[in-house]
């Protein structure tokens, strides 16, 4: 099958040989062993490169018989870290199924700012907010969990994975406030520079399912504390 992918991540395997995860624009995410015979592939076989490739094979592990560079990218500093956090996020939670357009869409949206210098912590949110809801774990910011009471914007809330968003009722509560019309706004796709780390820890918590509970190796891009809005 021929179509164009991105390379997430590249491992040594056997002699001679590559395993690399890629995501397809025609498959998803697939695994494919490419031959590292000349010394152009290991300068071609990066991540964050673009590939027009060619792969056989039915079974899990692909064979990668043709492979064309179509974009490098040549990222530095912190886009290189939110790079290689977006890469082993992909790795991370998505399986071996049919196409995703909508994240293959997306990831080449975030690649582009990022390839660019551009601003990125907000296309970052939106990528996972949207990954988290296209994987069945979408987000439910307009209502509480359980009652199912809408969101109240004068109302603070505290937020529980695989359930979802808690009314707190008393100051005191040792939760982690989230106001009601922060989750208003951002149910909105309307991300602004003083919620952003609070979006953040929202994603990050509701990811934490989908990964075993288990942090991410490049979880050190995230290691600034997390400020929280009143």
């Amino acid at each position: 099958m021929d179509t164009l992918a991105w390379i997430l991540h590249v491992r040594p395997f056997k002699d001679q040989c590559l395993l690399i995860d890629l995501l397809t624009q025609s498959s998803g995410k697939i695994t494919g062993v490419a031959y590292r015979k000349k010394k152009s592939n290991a300068a071609l076989l990066q991540p964050f490169n673009q590939l027009y490739i060619h792969w056989q094979g039915e079974k899990y592990l692909k064979t990668l018989k043709k492979i064309e560079i179509m974009m490098p990218f040549f990222l530095k500093k912190q886009y290189l870290l939110a790079g290689l956090y977006l890469n082993e996020l992909l790795v991370k939670v998505l399986s071996h199924t049919d196409a995703m357009p909508e994240i293959w869409t997306h990831y080449e949206q975030l690649m582009h700012h990022l390839s660019n210098q551009l601003s990125f912590n907000a296309h970052l949110r939106l990528f996972e907010k949207k990954l988290l809801a296209i994987l069945g774990y979408a987000l439910p910011l307009t209502h509480e969990a359980k009652s199912n009471t809408p969101i109240q914007p004068n109302a603070h809330y505290y937020f529980t994975a695989n359930e979802g968003f808690y009314r707190i009722n008393h100051a005191t509560e040792t939760k982690k406030i989230i106001p009601g019309w922060l989750l208003l706004q951002y149910h909105e796709d309307n991300i602004t520079l003083n919620i952003e780390p609070i979006l953040k820890y929202i994603n990050q918590t509701a990811m934490m399912p989908l990964l075993g509970y288990k942090p991410l190796n490049s979880s050190l891009f995230f290691s600034n504390k997390t400020l929280f809005i009143e």
